[in-house]
């Protein structure tokens, strides 16, 4: 099960679809575990959806989800709102649902402030950008459309659980998903934004 490794560090970064958030992974037994708050056991390959039709933050079309730069297999491309876009100078300029990032990721994936992204950068939230005018948010508090996320702000999500294919890029996502609040783009969901 997961990716062969022989220490923690061996493992790479997971995210937890349901609530966007990144998941812990551990190396037990020489292969890369982790678990969702609903303690269901995930491995990184899981998450990864291939022929998505998703659109970059400069515009050019993506059909490739990811987590970690290394997941696009491309030295031209890197990952930047969970998809695989040209790589370029300013995408941490748009890595946090088309906003500028917060900072840079520590060596151990882990923001002082916010979430540590696909981009290796931190934002408010995992994935899109947060509800305006929220930190040290409780559980329930939150508008339709977002969650509490750990970083203490109203985060986006997909109603139907998936991780979004990218955010929106002028309002428009790719083919079979539309705009959502937090400007991500969710597969076959509608919500009045």
């Amino acid at each position: 099960m997961g990716q062969k490794c022989n220490v923690d560090s061996d493992c790479l970064l997971a995210f937890d679809p349901k609530f966007g958030t990144q998941i812990q992974v551990k190396c037990f037994g020489n292969q890369c575990c982790g678990e969702d708050f609903s303690g269901i056991s995930r491995q990184k390959s899981d998450q990864i959806q291939n022929n998505i039709q998703a659109i970059c933050f400069d515009g050019t079309p993506s059909n490739q989800q990811c987590f970690l730069p290394n997941d696009c297999g491309d030295a031209q491309k890197t990952c930047v709102n969970n998809i695989c876009c040209p790589k370029n100078n300013d995408y941490d300029q748009y890595a946090c649902g088309g906003l500028q990032s917060i900072g840079h990721c520590d060596t151990k994936g882990q923001c002082s402030v916010g979430e540590c992204v696909s981009a290796q950068v931190c934002c408010e939230c995992p994935f899109g950008q947060p509800q305006k005018q929220t930190y040290n948010c409780k559980e329930g508090s939150c508008e339709k459309g977002y969650f509490c996320s750990r970083s203490g702000f109203c985060c986006p999500q997909c109603q139907n659980g998936k991780i979004p294919s990218g955010s929106c890029h002028l309002g428009q996502c790719g083919a079979g998903s539309t705009c959502q609040l937090g400007n991500i783009c969710c597969e076959g969901i509608l919500l009045n934004i």
